[in-house]
């Protein structure tokens, strides 16, 4: 059984479950300094305020689902949805002050009007920390690769040039496809003053060999312009359309496998070799599209557990062709 300072935010008597916030002691703020200040607890005891077994969670929006959940309540009603102006929180009534004061602190507290108001007030600052915490959370959770993006002009723009990082770091990148078939190739073509345009290609990868590539040669290889603007301002639509719909998209493919920097003038750019740049990725395919042996990666642990050489198989732990 483990005891700290702490304030019972929510307590469950069927199932012994409670929501505790840590404080640095009984009368302050939810504790700073630790990145998990919230627990759900089981097996509580109101009157030693102790429990059993506890999970920490950095964030209250977390550990309230968690807690609904052990309490046997489903948080989110409506199979997930939110009904319009419905309110998602932790919230706590007069009576569930008036419990705190006559069972959860360290003697009970006559839970009278006057009480009820004084301890709301020395625990506004903890609803604070909740809300904030809350929306913080709300923030980190949301996956942003699985919302309709509904581009504007000028969203589009910025998703135009943050995907593609068209910007003065770089402006020529290549990535794998998701299964490894391909070299994704982007490539921005400078232009006078802030006008440029964008081409996306998909390269086979078994079309990349040994050879010098440029791109002014580059169509030679093969494979799909899956985008090309000469000016973000005039080919808006097109790029929105891109944004939204593609799989070839960019966005959240981490890590990049490689980039070029920018050169000083857009001729040395169309005559540069970028064959080093396709070739590292056209490698990175060939480790997607084939997956690790498990019985190779059995082996080879094996014999890293008695030491020697053998404990590294010669292929790199990737199936022979």
């Amino acid at each position: 059984m483990e005891t700290v300072p702490h304030v019972v935010l929510e307590y469950d008597k069927w199932s012994d479950c409670a929501l505790v916030a840590l404080t640095d002691d009984a009368h302050s703020a939810v504790r700073d300094g630790t990145d998990m200040p919230y627990l759900v607890t089981s097996g509580y005891h109101r009157g030693s305020r102790t429990w059993a077994r506890a999970t920490p969670f950095g964030d209250i929006t977390r550990a309230k689902v968690v807690f609904e959940h052990r309490v046997g309540r489903d948080y989110a009603p409506n199979e997930g949805r939110l009904h319009d102006d419905e309110v998602i929180a932790c919230r706590w009534r007069r009576g569930d002050i008036a419990g705190v004061l006559e069972e959860s602190l360290d003697y009970p507290i006559p839970a009278t009007k006057e009480n009820i108001d004084t301890a709301i007030g020395q625990i506004a600052h903890v609803q604070d920390r909740l809300i904030e915490d809350g929306w913080r959370e709300i923030a980190d959770s949301i996956r942003k690769e699985r919302l309709d993006l509904g581009l504007g002009s000028s969203q589009a723009d910025n998703f135009y040039r943050g995907v593609y990082d068209v910007t003065a770091h770089h402006n020529s990148m290549f990535w794998p496809s998701g299964d490894g078939s391909a070299v994704h190739v982007s490539h921005c073509r400078l232009g006078d003053g802030p006008s440029f345009g964008l081409t996306v290609r998909t390269i086979p990868a078994a079309a990349i060999g040994n050879e010098p590539v440029t791109f002014e040669k580059i169509d030679r290889l093969g494979g799909k312009i899956e985008l090309c603007v000469d000016n973000i301002g005039q080919d808006i639509e097109k790029v929105r359309a891109f944004a939204g719909s593609s799989p070839v998209v960019r966005a959240f493919v981490e890590p990049l496998c490689a980039y070029i920097p920018e050169p000083s003038d857009s001729v040395r750019e169309a005559k540069r070799d970028i064959s080093p740049y396709l070739r590292q990725t056209a490698q990175r395919c060939q480790r997607i599209s084939h997956p690790i042996d498990p019985d190779e990666s059995a082996s080879s642990a094996r014999c890293a557990t008695f030491g020697g050489a053998a404990a590294l198989p010669a292929h790199r732990g990737y199936k022979h062709r």
